[in-house]
């Protein structure tokens, strides 16, 4: 038995309350089990619970053992304080009391629950296959598979989300600012997505913006900042070190350190230098005003905004004094897809939260419906078992599915998973 099975079987109710007395021999009656809390603190809030009459409102914690209270130290915890029930699988030791405190009736499940469910829960997650409900998952009907990546999908723009809230915030709600940081951040990819940050808190916007005539100007700031033209490799970056070392002195300029960037274990076409170029490039021709993105509704429109000109030089190399005859170092459709919906789709969404503008975010999933789906080792596991992935949406969904439930064995936290264990053998 575990804690997490105790805790589905109280949240869908699995339990027989008949005639149920607390270790102490009260009378327990149920109105409210409460609401599951996945957070720290007691498991389940808001409960409401009559016990020899006296109703009682507050929150209830679930444990395998009463031992486990103290266990936990809980007793010392003042987030605990109002608990109402302590709901044990098994009795084990003496009541629980808060220090200094009254003791806190206690109800022990063991008996009272369907054991076989939990033998049903353990075949789940001992079957084999790429992932726990491999070999059952085909028999969940088609609507219950879309029901779930429809709340996977929101679920996932909300963790998204999470970083551009707190960055919104710390920018005082200037959604530019925000924007901006965002861009050069989607520009980096997951390597250097944090060196790509740090580059645009040092280089301003508005810095940027007043050279937004000059590609030039826009390289030779980007690179400087950046640390990359401190040794210069070729008569290209003496020329971009030239006019950085006059935009340094005119805007009190700082410089980091070019280790911070990361080369190794990179195809050529995703090198910092050259993402650094690609944005340069952005910049120069779309500039980087979030309010230009904001009405766009056509993914391709939006991915051809991405589909910029480098600079001459860029086009036959991917870092300084290394020359290429391979292709062109212009952004392509596959990483202006990656930028709409690692920069775009978010910001547009969180836009939508913070307006109050639900049509923002309807938005933001109808661009990730027009994309093309993802086919990779994680979409085709599913795609094996019928589920769909006919979008962007869907395979953002089932990367979701995949990262946060089937590879933790989150079954109990899986609305698929709930209805498989409903399902007769």
């Amino acid at each position: 038995m575990t804690e997490d099975f105790i805790h589905y079987l109280w949240k869908y109710k699995k339990v027989n309350i008949h005639n149920l007395k607390t270790i102490q021999g009260e009378k327990v009656e149920m109105i409210r089990f409460g609401m599951h809390n996945s957070d720290s603190g007691p498991d389940f809030s808001n409960a409401q619970v009559r016990i020899e009459g006296q109703l009682w409102a507050g929150n209830i914690e679930i444990h395998l053992l009463n031992s486990d209270w103290r266990k936990h130290k809980h007793q010392k915890d003042g987030a605990y304080r109002n608990v109402i029930l302590h709901v044990v699988y098994e009795y084990d030791t003496e009541i629980v009391f808060f220090d200094n405190g009254p003791t806190i009736p206690c109800i022990e499940l063991k008996g009272r629950i369907d054991e076989k469910l939990y033998w049903k829960y353990e075949g789940l997650l001992n079957s084999n296959g790429p992932i726990v409900c491999y070999n059952q998952a085909k028999l969940i009907d088609p609507f219950i598979k879309e029901s779930m990546l429809q709340r996977l999908m929101v679920e996932r723009m909300e963790l998204k989300t999470n970083e551009l809230s707190n960055l919104l915030e710390l920018r005082k709600g200037d959604w530019n600012s925000v924007f901006y940081e965002w861009l050069f951040r989607g520009f980096g990819l997951k390597v250097n997505s944090d060196p790509m940050r740090i580059l645009a808190m040092q280089l301003s916007a508005t810095i940027v913006y007043r050279h937004r005539n000059s590609l030039e100007d826009i390289e030779a700031l980007l690179f400087g900042v950046a640390g990359m033209l401190e040794k210069p490799k070729d008569e290209y970056s003496k020329k971009l070190k030239s006019i950085f070392q006059h935009l340094k002195r005119k805007y009190d300029l700082s410089i980091l350190d070019s280790k911070i960037w990361k080369f190794s274990r990179m195809r050529p076409n995703s090198f910092p230098s050259l993402r650094i170029a690609q944005l340069a490039a952005f910049l120069f021709q779309n500039g980087a005003i979030f309010t230009d993105f904001l009405e766009e509704k056509d993914s391709k429109k939006l991915a051809q905004t991405f589909q910029i000109e480098v600079s001459d030089y860029w086009k036959s190399h991917f870092r300084f004094g290394v020359s290429s005859t391979e292709r062109s170092g212009n952004i392509g459709i596959e990483f202006s897809q990656t930028l709409i919906l690692n920069v775009i789709i978010p910001i547009l969404f969180l836009y939508g939260k913070e307006k109050g503008k639900e049509e923002f975010q309807q938005r933001a999933f109808d661009l990730l419906e027009q994309m093309k789906f993802e086919k990779n080792q994680i979409t085709q596991i599913y795609e094996a078992l019928n589920f769909p992935n006919e979008s962007a949406f869907h395979s953002q969904a089932l990367i979701q599915l995949n990262q946060f439930y089937c590879k933790p064995k989150k079954c109990l936290n899986c609305k698929l998973g709930t209805h498989l264990m409903t399902i007769p053998k």
